[in-house]
């Protein structure tokens, strides 16, 4: 008798073995055919098609205007950290400044506000040197005074304020496509980048994506940043205390 009720046991456990088994089995066969699905859907393939693209794109950037590689920006942070001065050569500055600065207003069409703010706010009191090339409109000279207010109002800064200088470029001849980084005092040489938001997500700092130039570009971007220097306005924090922005 118990024998038997030991057997009956045993079989009751193989079919609820066999049970779960089966079970899972079915799960697996549909979720494979759901992935097929899902994966095969418009969406899926135009994103692919996307994708697939701007690796084409980059890869005939980097053929034609000589880069030599792709970094993310944990890797250009760690270079920042080691630069003396940092030429920035941008359309506007709404990177660099948080978005506690901008009405509901001014924040439409910026979706990258605020992404390189904690760097920038990091770096000043290591002493470095920033040069910003701006576009030269009123809403440029607005951001600066948001910059200077925002990243001044500490204390420990008060002593660096003089290390930031805006070079306001007219728009005929600021002819960037997209933010430039050059990199100067360098235990070796300078280094240059060039951002790629098209492929990064916006606000997400660690989904960016830069390409390094040559060495020739690199000193073409030197070359063009001292030249725009030469009679450029130029706005510093004490031009900014006296109103004349």
């Amino acid at each position: 008798m118990l024998a038997s009720t030991s057997f009956d046991l045993f079989q009751k456990k193989e079919f609820q073995m066999i049970g779960i088994i089966v079970v899972m089995s079915i799960t697996t066969i549909m979720f494979h055919f759901l992935f097929q699905k899902i994966s095969n859907t418009k969406f899926a393939i135009e994103k692919w098609v996307m994708y697939d693209e701007h690796l084409q794109i980059i890869d005939k950037i980097m053929d034609v205007r000589g880069y030599s590689l792709i970094v993310k920006a944990f890797e250009l942070e760690r270079i920042e950290d080691k630069a003396k001065e940092i030429f920035v050569f941008t359309e506007n500055l709404v990177t660099d400044i948080p978005k506690e600065c901008f009405h509901e207003k001014e924040m439409e069409g910026n979706k990258n506000i605020g992404l390189f703010v904690s760097i920038v706010s990091e770096n000043i009191p290591k002493g470095k040197k920033y040069k910003y090339f701006l576009k030269n409109n009123k809403e440029n000279r607005g951001y600066i005074k948001h910059y200077f207010k925002y990243h001044f109002l500490k204390e420990k800064n008060k002593q660096f304020r003089e290390n930031i200088t805006f070079y306001l470029i007219s728009e005929a001849e600021f002819t960037f496509f997209t933010e430039m980084y050059l990199y100067k005092g360098l235990e070796g040489d300078d280094m240059a980048f060039e951002w790629l938001p098209a492929i990064g997500e916006h606000n997400d700092i660690d989904k960016q994506f830069y390409l390094s130039l040559s060495p020739s570009q690199v000193e073409n971007i030197n070359e063009i940043g001292i030249e725009m220097m030469d009679n450029t306005p130029t706005i510093t924090f004490s031009s900014y205390k006296g109103k004349n922005i």
